[in-house]
């Protein structure tokens, strides 16, 4: 990063970037953990930093229903220390590129009342800014993030950052692969897609992500993995059109035969010119979407 670049970056632990993004704080990147609830009992954070223990307890608790797993959104507190740490980084504008949809979760909320506390003490100093809207979720959003580290490793001022992320944000395909839809039902996030009836029968339900209001919407069910994929890689599809795009696929654990078998698919539909490698979904958006499942997300690359 440029020496005079001091612009710091706010993330959280929904946007499930890899440890290695998550842990920069000395490069000027905060990000911002949820909590993971077992049975009723705040289980840990979800942080990078995951013990092996932690992540078995988190997935048994997940497979076996007699279990509840939920979680908690940041507190305005934790987005507040986030904002403090940038501060004493040396930051002179801070940005905040991507956050959950305020559909799914009350972390926007959490990070409001924060800016308002810390904008009370410090002023604009630095100044902190935000996107025209918080509508994703995910490696959606978590692409957003690593978009705006690249801008500003260009030397890309925050405002410039922040209107190509506003120019571009609806670039941008989103399908996700459930087997079943029991955590999301518990959890309430299942959005318009309450119809589908994935967990029954065998059958893998599809859904995409609405970026204008930020909710999940149906795109299909069927009991055939090799219909799954395609419905889920046509449905980016038609978001991105013919355009050279970026992919990522994230996952939970999922067989490695249907990441390979959507990731072949994918490449054969869309125009990928650049992959990240498939990462494991974080356990605040596995929480919801339980085991076995599997996304394809794309998004357009500019320039």
């Amino acid at each position: 990063m440029r020496e005079n670049n001091k612009i710091a970056i706010i993330g959280s632990s929904s946007a499930g970037l890899p440890p290695e993004i998550r842990n920069k704080k000395d490069e000027g990147y905060f990000d911002v953990p949820f909590q993971i609830i077992i049975n009723d009992e705040m289980a840990f954070l979800d942080t990078p930093n995951i013990s092996d223990a932690e992540n078995q307890m988190f997935v048994n608790a997940l497979k076996d229903k007699k279990n509840t797993v939920a979680t908690a959104q940041p507190s305005q507190q934790d987005y507040y220390q986030a904002l403090q740490e940038a501060k004493e980084w040396g930051a002179e504008e801070i940005i905040v590129p991507s956050l959950i949809s305020s559909k799914l979760s009350g972390a926007v909320n959490s990070l409001g009342a924060a800016i308002n506390r810390f904008e009370e003490e410090h002023g604009d100093s630095p100044k902190i800014i935000l996107p025209d809207r918080f509508t994703k979720v995910s490696m959606a959003e978590g692409l957003d993030i690593l978009k705006a580290i690249r801008l500003r490793e260009l030397g890309k001022s925050a405002i410039q950052i922040m209107d190509i992320i506003n120019e571009e944000y609806f670039d941008c395909g989103v399908a996700q692969v459930f087997t079943s839809f029991e955590q999301l039902r518990r959890n309430g996030r299942i959005g318009r897609a309450q119809s589908l009836a994935a967990g029954i029968l065998n059958v893998k339900g599809i859904v995409g992500l609405d970026l204008e209001d930020g909710v999940l919407d149906k795109i299909g069910q069927t009991r055939k993995w090799k219909e799954a994929y395609s419905i889920a890689v046509n449905h980016v599809a038609n978001k991105v059109g013919p355009s050279a795009v970026r992919l990522v696929i994230p996952y939970f654990e999922t067989e490695q035969q249907h990441i390979d078998n959507i990731r072949e698919l994918a490449h054969t539909k869309l125009n990928v010119v650049e992959e990240l490698p498939p990462v494991e979904q974080s356990k605040v958006i596995s929480a919801h979407t339980d085991t076995g499942t599997f996304a394809i997300i794309a998004e357009k690359v500019s320039g």
